[in-house]
């Protein structure tokens, strides 16, 4: 009896959304108040300790957490369509004559290129996409939410999130 109501605890707790909701919560919370304080380069950073300590409170598997293989195709896709967007762009921005490339130094262009590049994929991949497309993701089908609802829910905790910022940083600006 006593093992039957523990199950059936771990089964409410398991389907009940309040740590979603309450993780959701604090990640806004806590990247809000790093980007109205001055800390905006870094507010993105706040999610990799959100992401372990829910990973961990929840005890998701790293398949869960979406940390697996793809295929070649996916990587490709992947790939592809920045490289077809931001080329797009810069055809755009070529036949409304808003290049000029007569005095690039193309080392420096480059290399800046690869520090950017690499950078932002990684801090996107651990820190955004690893607590929104991660944990909150793994955390949501754990509550064997459909995985439509769960890309419309994480869509619009990641936007959500990413508006309150732009607005705290919209206001801090005004005040200076």
């Amino acid at each position: 009896m006593n093992n039957a109501v523990g199950t059936a605890a771990r089964n409410t707790a398991s389907s009940s959304l309040a740590l979603p909701i309450i993780g959701v919560l604090i990640a806004i919370a806590v990247t809000t108040t790093m980007d109205a304080t001055g800390l905006s380069a870094f507010s993105a950073f706040a999610l990799l300790p959100l992401m372990l300590l829910f990973w961990y409170v929840e005890r998701l598997s790293r398949s869960e957490m979406g940390f697996k293989w793809g295929s070649p195709a996916d990587f490709a896709l992947a790939l592809l369509y920045p490289v077809v967007v931001i080329g797009l762009i810069v055809i755009a921005a070529t036949f409304a004559g808003a290049v000029d490339l007569s005095k690039t130094n193309w080392q420096k262009a480059l290399l800046n290129l690869v520090i950017v590049t690499i950078s932002t994929a990684l801090v996107a991949i651990i820190t955004e996409e690893g607590f929104f497309r991660g944990w909150l993701w793994g955390s949501l089908r754990r509550r064997r939410i459909s995985e439509a609802q769960v890309l419309i829910y994480t869509s619009i905790a990641f936007l959500h999130q990413h508006r309150i910022l732009c607005v705290a940083h919209f206001c801090r600006n005004i005040g200076h």
